[in-house]
């Protein structure tokens, strides 16, 4: 993928922490239906950085970052407060737990003891359904944080501390989705 200068300028919206997605939409069909090399000629090195502008925007995580970094704003270190860390602790060890039963279904010599690794598995899957919902959950609070701070703030030091939560929060949901789509 094309790395994008001006994500905000390539898909020609405003430079803001929090965009409609119905916006960020609206522009890039918008941009495609005058840039697109098989309607415009365009070079697809062009295009490739308008795709590139559109993945970033509408991923509010990737558009904060992306806001924060044109606005010269340095990220630092994200230092979750004592609420999430103990959230993302129990979400380690919910992972954790999975890993080890994955390896003993691997290891497992006979049906007997696949089945049982299975079943055990299948009594931990709801504790990671459930993570994975929070998660989400928190991902939207967040999301609702950014627009609120859009309105009415100008501390960009939250919002550097909100995209360092939003970016842990997008991978911890990464890696317990592939989770919950394997099958022991």
């Amino acid at each position: 993928m094309s790395v994008v200068r001006d994500a905000f300028a390539a898909l020609g919206v405003e430079r803001r922490p929090w965009l409609d997605d119905e916006v960020v939409r609206e522009a890039y069909h918008a941009r495609v239906k005058t840039d697109h090399p098989d309607v415009a000629g365009a070079e697809g090195d062009d295009f490739a950085e308008i795709n590139a502008a559109y993945a970033t925007l509408r991923s509010p995580a990737k558009r904060l970052r992306h806001w924060l970094e044109q606005e010269g704003v340095p990220m630092g270190q994200f230092f979750p407060d004592a609420a999430t860390m103990v959230f993302f602790s129990e979400i380690a060890g919910a992972l954790q737990r999975w890993r080890e039963l994955r390896e003993t279904a691997e290891r497992a010599e006979g049906r007997v003891a696949a089945a049982m690794a299975r079943s055990i598995w299948m009594k931990e899957k709801p504790a990671l359904e459930r993570l994975g919902l929070a998660i989400s959950e928190r991902e939207a609070a967040a999301v609702c944080e950014v627009r609120e701070w859009d309105v009415a703030s100008d501390d960009v030091k939250t919002l550097a501390v909100l995209a360092g939560e939003m970016a842990f929060l997008s991978r911890w949901k990464v890696t317990i989705d592939a989770a919950l789509a394997e099958s022991l």
